[in-house]
């Protein structure tokens, strides 16, 4: 599957972005913790990622041509992983848990700097692609294990 000009891609959203995983946002209630120079809101998310132990990892991704297609996507069946991108822009593929991941059945987010999401277990997906020159990068929060929990499908 590629992606073209008329692919559509939404701008990731708290509410556009629910049924595959969460965004983080910044809280409107009052924060825990404050001062005249910051402010602290502590749990902005309460999920967990069925796991007791986590590894923070970074992931770099370089910039791929227009026309290289995606030809499988992956999930983790019983852990969730936390994107925060520190750099750059992307577009970020995913797919409902039941679906297989076909051509008819994906979806595409634009993620940019600054954003921060979960994506829940068992959602297909594959790390965003970067269409421009340059390249995105992410801080993962991940358990530890998540290498040994990988599904991949070829997309149908």
């Amino acid at each position: 599957m590629k992606i073209t000009e008329t692919t559509e891609i939404m701008d990731i959203s708290d509410i556009s972005f629910e049924k595959y995983g969460k965004l983080f946002v910044k809280s409107s209630d009052i924060p825990e913790s404050y001062d005249e120079k910051s402010s602290y809101w502590h749990n902005i998310q309460k999920d967990n990622l069925n796991t007791k132990s986590i590894t923070v990892g970074y992931l770099s991704i370089n910039a791929q041509p227009l026309d290289s297609g995606i030809i499988e996507m992956e999930r983790h069946v019983r852990f969730g992983e936390i994107f925060i991108t520190i750099s750059g822009e992307g577009i970020l593929p995913v797919c409902g848990k039941a679906d297989a991941p076909s051509e008819k059945n994906i979806e595409f987010y634009r993620v940019k700097t600054g954003d921060a999401f979960l994506i829940y277990d068992g959602v297909w997906h594959i790390p965003p692609i970067v269409r421009n020159c340059g390249e995105i990068n992410f801080i993962m929060i991940v358990p530890n294990d998540i290498l040994s929990d990988i599904n991949k499908k070829q997309i149908v």
